[in-house]
């Protein structure tokens, strides 16, 4: 979405969309988007081209579990505030030490801000990095893979390091002795 920052009234925008899931899809982080993003911007102009952006973002993202990996369908809602300035002429001079607060800052050129990267960045970090299909999910059985949600295994429950074998053994002909005394 373009907005004109000359067209931005005193008392400010309101604006309201939908961006398609080929947007957005993105296979880097494991999901794809479901369904169109309903997104809803407030734009504020203030002093010289100053641009003030708050807005949320609604969509569903298709992910699997991180433990057992089904797949599950996650709902998105994510709040964000973006803050946009005129981009400074020394920026063309080259590199350039910004300050802490300038990393907060977003630039643009001429009279248009394109926000749909900005967008598709905070809808991305709103995804979870680890989704789970249920808050006590089991995951899978490290020897054997089998889904512990939906049945055991007769794996042992603790796997015995080859180093301490010899240990395992020596303190199982330990425990013989003593019940036969």
């Amino acid at each position: 979405m373009n907005i004109q920052v000359q067209e931005i009234p005193s008392e400010g925008l309101h604006l309201s969309y939908e961006m398609s899931p080929l947007v957005w899809n993105s296979e880097e982080k494991g999901h794809s988007f479901l369904e169109s993003a309903q997104i809803v911007l407030d734009v504020l102009k203030h002093g010289e081209g100053e641009v003030y952006i708050s807005g949320t973002l609604s969509t569903r993202v298709q992910g699997e579990c991180s433990r057992c990996t089904e797949a599950l369908s996650l709902p998105i809602l994510s709040r964000f505030h973006l803050d946009y300035v005129p981009s400074p002429d020394k920026f063309a001079a080259g590199e350039v030490a910004l300050s802490s607060d300038a990393l907060d800052l977003n630039y643009y050129e001429g009279d248009e801000i394109n926000v749909d990267e900005e967008i598709r960045g905070q809808c991305l970090l709103a995804v979870p990095m680890h989704s789970l299909c249920q808050a006590n999910c089991q995951g899978l059985c490290p020897q054997c893979g089998v889904d512990l949600n939906k049945g055991s295994c007769q794996c042992r429950s603790e796997p015995v390091d080859l180093r301490w074998a010899a240990l395992e053994k020596f303190k199982y002909k330990e425990n013989n002795a003593k019940s036969k005394t």
